[in-house]
């Protein structure tokens, strides 16, 4: 958590302004990405393979453990999602054999519009680094924010003025 909070306080000292700025988690890092959108101001959250908890997620393989009791951070998205107030676009893969579909579900149908959920029919554990169809169906999401903004801006405030997109590779695709 405090890395994100890092890297988002690095880009806004850059200059980048909070609606310039689109939150993106992937397996774990949905539930960072998740609690960052609650602590700072951006544009919009995008969540891939979300879970409910890392308590439900880990009763999969052991549950006979108690998580609950045992887990400082559960990362529980689930609790924090109703909190979020951005546009929220979730991508899941319908064949995922390590976070199940139902759990990306559960945190749509918690959350607030306006809400997007992509499912990939026969897509595994997918990453939007290896499934370019994953990648468009994200990307198309991201460009039609930057058509509703310049909608709302012309209704509003007059022209709207075009923000500058900036990319930091995340932390996790170092690990692989």
């Amino acid at each position: 958590m405090e890395d994100a909070v890092s890297a988002y306080d690095a880009l806004r000292g850059l200059g980048v302004g909070p609606m310039n700025i689109a939150l993106y988690g992937e397996s774990l890092g949905t539930a960072v990405a998740t609690q960052l959108c609650e602590r700072r101001k951006v544009k919009a959250l995008v969540l891939e393979s979300p879970f409910t908890s890392v308590v439900d997620l880990g009763k999969l393989a052991w549950p006979l453990l108690p998580l609950k009791q045992i887990m400082a951070d559960q990362f529980r998205t689930i609790d924090r999602i109703g909190s979020i107030g951005v546009p929220l676009f979730i991508i899941h893969g319908g064949r995922d054999a390590v976070i199940p579909l139902d759990m990306a579900r559960h945190v749509f149908h918690a959350a607030n519009e306006p809400k997007t959920l992509t499912v990939l029919p026969r897509a595994g554990a997918i990453t939007t680094s290896s499934n370019k169809g994953a990648w468009a169906r994200v990307n198309t999401f991201l460009e039609g924010l930057d058509g509703l903004e310049a909608e709302s801006a012309a209704e509003t405030q007059g022209p709207a003025r075009a923000g500058r997109r900036v990319e930091i590779p995340a932390a996790a695709g170092a690990e692989r």
